[in-house]
């Protein structure tokens, strides 16, 4: 079976070398390439088209090169991307690449024998994010939802898209078969990548037929985005009303949707996880956006999303507290929490500077202490010579 790998790109010129000795090392004769640059600025887009025209990418490649920036993260270059692995002839397979990271030539090729194997519409595995910042490897947010899937290896499709849906949004962490996405509307990109991230991922899980699921890390992915995944920026809100039009499509009403109660269980989630770092100069749109998604879902629904979270989880309380409060009093709340955490945080910097003097206090003090007997002894030098002069 052939892949196709489709790299998108954005102003990653000090990575692209190694992205694409990875793709090379993890495709096979017969594999292809399609990139799709997102308007860079520093190059990027440039030097893979000059790679391509003399034939350095290590296999057949289509390149596409956006005039400016779509601001949406790789999601429209992925789209496009898949409009033109329609045109490759005997592509089995898409493959997913964000040009910030780099797949993981073992884990993919176990990837790679596994859908071989069950030719699924989708198979997911596992990724790990690179956080340049503290400079360390980590794993998605979504441990639980592996160990349902553990628990479950032959779960019939139904269940297996319940556990789909509760994995991270990331597309570089799947593989697609070419005949079901070349299926699907491209669709248009509208939104920001963390928005994008999850419609398309609510959008393929619910027209899959059939899915595959392996543990094992198939790719590195830079932090930033959707792996940090909780800028308070509400784009949770926009991607659920996009998601409830899904839910809605050929229904008379979203709620009716079988999976209705996972879309609230995955905005509730990542609300959660907003929260935690909410600015204060947010609160007050971000209270009214809440208090809107959340107050028009019916109680039935409501319920059975807050039964599936757990009585024990942090963020039922708060919905409960959205949905039974004005936006007002909600963003009043959300700004004392935010005023608690920057002077909390404020304190912490301001710790650290009063740690920081204090020890150059003591280091200024102990030169000064060393000064002062090096003053003595010469003191003392000056005079020795002097009294044994007069003796």
């Amino acid at each position: 079976m052939t892949f196709t790998f489709i790299l998108a790109s954005h102003n990653v010129l000090p990575g692209i070398d190694d992205c694409l000795a990875a793709i090379r090392h993890c495709a096979r004769p017969g594999d292809s390439l399609v990139v799709v640059d997102d308007g860079s600025t520093d190059g990027t887009g440039e030097y893979l088209d000059r790679l391509a025209r003399i034939g350095a990418l290590g296999l057949p490649c289509r390149i596409v090169l956006l005039g400016a920036h779509s601001c949406s993260g790789p999601a429209l270059a992925f789209r496009l991307g898949i409009e033109q692995a329609r045109q490759i002839p005997d592509s089995g397979a898409i493959v997913l690449v964000d040009g910030g990271g780099q797949l993981d030539p073992a884990g993919f090729a176990a990837a790679r024998a596994h859908f071989e194997r069950y030719e699924p519409d989708i198979l997911y595995a596992n990724y790990a994010v690179l956080d340049p910042v503290i400079a360390e490897v980590l794993r998605p947010q979504d441990g639980a939802a592996w160990g349902r899937i553990h628990a479950a290896p032959h779960a019939g499709t139904e269940a297996a898209r319940t556990m789909a849906l509760a994995l991270e949004p990331a597309p570089w962490r799947a593989i697609y078969r070419s005949g079901f996405l070349g299926g699907m509307a491209s669709g248009v990109s509208a939104g920001t990548g963390r928005q994008e991230d999850a419609v398309f991922h609510w959008e393929t899980c619910l027209a899959a037929r059939s899915f595959a699921f392996l543990d094992r890390r198939i790719c590195f992915h830079r932090a930033g985005r959707a792996a940090a995944g909780a800028e308070a920026s509400g784009d949770g809100f926009a991607a659920f009303t996009r998601i409830s039009a899904l839910l809605a499509s050929g229904r008379a009403f979203a709620w009716e949707h079988p999976f209705a109660a996972d879309a609230v269980v995955w905005l509730l989630t990542g609300l959660g996880r907003e929260l935690e770092r909410l600015e204060f100069t947010r609160c007050r749109v971000h209270a009214e956006q809440a208090c809107a998604a959340l107050g028009a879902i019916p109680g039935a629904i409501w319920a059975l999303a807050c039964d599936r979270l757990g009585a024990g989880h942090p963020i039922v309380p708060v919905g409960n507290m959205i949905r039974s409060a004005s936006p007002a009093d909600v963003a009043a709340h959300w700004e004392l929490l935010a005023l608690r955490r920057e002077t909390q945080a404020a304190l912490g910097t301001l710790c650290d500077l009063g740690e920081r003097i204090a020890g150059q206090s003591a280091t200024a003090l102990r030169l000064l202490q060393t000064l002062s007997e090096i003053e003595r002894f010469s003191a003392l030098s000056e005079m020795l010579p002097r009294r044994k002069g007069k003796t």
